[in-house]
């Protein structure tokens, strides 16, 4: 696009040239879309749906803190630490898209009911839109951003507690009562007091829905379990509208009987905390009501360590589990040991079984070499013993009037063929 500006300025009648750079423009958004969606798919890619919701909760709530700081300076600094803020909202912003693909496939997969996929996809949608609204109403330098930030992040952790088991879930709940807790009001905090409150009792109520379901299902998974250390997985539609997670051992029946009257009192609890917390009660609890809400916070952690048996039962399976696939493993190492020692031995005697062989092969050729050069010798010796003799001079004289016959007879034959117009021999007739 630069290029073609540049063609432009030195060319500004040419048509040609104003089409390229019309046409590279164009281009550029949706260029700059891709780019930003492949850093997203590279920032959280990898990452489950419960891991991006709570890098977004802990980050929009950092966001919050900086722009509520930013609001309360009345320098000139101001400006600078909006428009950051608002930067950083913008990008919390763009993580709303790979989650939202995540979260949506991941409950296709679980229901075929539309209208609540598409309550889902509204939801996630309307978070999206909420947090460049955020962004914009920064960038305009309006207080109005704060409540739709605080949306954002409310949002979030909705999400982030639907998509919890009950353990997790119930220590949102204990974080919520927690912060319900404190004197004072932060305005750089996301929620005051009262509404850590409300959101205390929303995600206790949750969790005191789901956890007995929860529980039989747990129950039931160690019936069934293979007998191999390791529980079988809880089946995915026992507890809704979230799979309660992986696999974790059952509590006893008693650690069973003291999780449900603990939760049955502190739902009781809780309700009293909301009759007397009124919209008159201002940002932090009455003091009337300190005692309820100190009382639910404490069965609320007494729940979360009864309930984080299952944590660590499941690991102490894990752990003989992993002890035994270690032996077996280190049995099975020992056997491949000794059979490549087997193995290697066996190589070794065939080795030298060969090496014998090969030896007493050359050692029989060798043999067999010596006897036929002592026979070559002897009949060597023996042909130059006879070449020795002397031979008598009849049986020379012999041998040269011999001699002389023969070739007198065979210049008769040579010049009778040559008289009778050189025809081969007849049949029977001498040729020598």
């Amino acid at each position: 696009a630069e290029a073609f500006r540049a063609a432009l300025a030195a060319r500004p009648d040419d048509a040609c040239a104003r089409t390229n750079l019309a046409t590279a423009l164009e281009r550029v958004p949706a260029m700059r879309r891709e780019a930003e969606d492949a850093a997203m798919e590279v920032r959280f890619g990898g990452k489950e749906p419960d891991e991006i919701l709570e890098s977004l909760v802990s980050s929009q709530r950092k966001a919050f803190a900086a722009a509520a700081a930013a609001f309360e300076d009345d320098s000139p600094a101001r400006v600078a630490a909006l428009e950051k803020a608002a930067a950083q909202q913008r990008e919390l912003s763009k993580a709303w898209l790979p989650l939202s693909d995540k979260l949506l496939e991941s409950f296709r997969a679980g229901t075929t009911n539309e209208d609540e996929i598409a309550a889902l996809s509204k939801t996630l949608r309307d978070a999206a839109d909420g947090a460049d609204g955020a962004a914009d109403a920064l960038e305009a330098l309006s207080p109005d951003a704060l409540d739709a930030m605080r949306g954002g992040e409310s949002v979030a952790c909705g999400l982030r507690a639907w998509l919890a088991d009950p353990v997790r879930q119930l220590g949102f709940a204990l974080e919520a009562q927690s912060n319900a807790l404190a004197r004072t009001a932060s305005s750089r905090l996301v929620r005051t007091p009262v509404m850590e409150q409300g959101a205390a009792i929303s995600l206790f109520k949750s969790f005191s829905e789901r956890i007995e379901p929860w529980l039989d299902a747990l129950e039931k998974a160690g019936q069934n379990d293979a007998g191999d250390g390791t529980a079988a997985a809880v089946p995915a539609d026992a507890v809704t509208p979230a799979a309660i997670g992986g696999a974790q051992a059952p509590l006893s029946e008693e650690d069973r009987k003291e999780v449900l009257r603990l939760t049955e009192e502190t739902s009781g609890t809780l309700s009293l905390v909301a009759m007397g917390v009124s919209p008159e009660s201002g940002d932090v609890l009455p003091e009337d009501q300190l005692p309820n809400a100190r009382a639910a916070a404490d069965n609320m952690a007494e729940l979360l360590a009864l309930l984080s048996k299952t944590q660590k039962n499941q690991q102490q399976q894990q752990n003989q589990q992993q002890q035994k696939q270690d032996r077996q493993q280190q049995d099975q190492q020992q056997q491949d040991q000794q059979q490549q020692q087997d193995q290697q031995q066996q190589q070794q005697d065939q080795r030298q079984q060969d090496q014998q062989q090969q030896q007493d092969r050359q050692q029989g050729e060798e043999e067999e070499q010596q006897g036929e050069e002592a026979e070559e010798q002897e009949a060597r010796e023996v042909q130059e013993a006879e070449e020795k003799k002397e031979e008598s001079p009849d049986e020379e004289a012999a041998k040269a009037l011999l001699r002389k016959v023969l070739e007198r007879e065979k210049a008769r034959a040579d010049e009778k063929r040559r008289r009778a117009g050189d025809f081969p021999p007849k049949v029977g007739e001498r040729d020598w």
